[in-house]
């Protein structure tokens, strides 16, 4: 990645890491088989610093991460409008890295549980681990080894 341009606004690396642990979505860019690109909002779930997702077993979204597995994402942590004037604050990331499907199976099983845990509040564990197991064999997982980070504030 470039180095940005506006270095006052850049956060350190361990903002970088809290905002992608906490932000709802983020955006995916990969690039189609006739080098247009292609960007879809994502629920991932942060561990380890990798980034994890859940996609079905086929799509536009697998075929890229297949064809080419160096990827982009963008996330947001918060943005606001400032009243009475024409700007935002706003914290926001930039990762980019190695985009891979998770093969071993206790590697999936647990990402699976902590995406089910983030985004299905009100289940138990023990539901969420059920759920998992009987839904693992119908879901790809794909990692995101986060190879470069940026982070800015304003």
């Amino acid at each position: 990645m470039r180095e940005m341009r506006r270095k006052q606004s850049q956060l350190p690396q361990e903002e970088a890491w809290r905002i992608l642990k906490e932000c709802s979505y983020m955006t995916l860019a990969t690039i189609n088989e006739d080098g247009s690109p292609y960007c879809v909002p994502l629920s991932p779930v942060l561990i380890e610093h990798n980034i994890y997702f859940h996609c079905a077993k086929e799509g536009q979204k697998l075929e890229g991460i297949l064809r080419q597995p160096k990827v982009c994402i963008s996330a947001v942590g918060f943005m606001q409008p400032v009243a009475g004037k024409h700007t935002i604050t706003y914290e926001s990331v930039i990762a980019a890295g190695w985009a891979e499907p998770v093969e071993d199976l206790e590697e999936k099983l647990n990402v699976l549980i902590e995406l089910c845990l983030r985004y299905s509040p009100g289940m138990t564990r023990e539901e969420v681990i059920d759920d998992c197991r009987k839904g693992a064999d119908a879901t790809q997982i794909i990692k995101i080894r986060v190879e470069e980070l940026t982070a800015k504030k304003k």
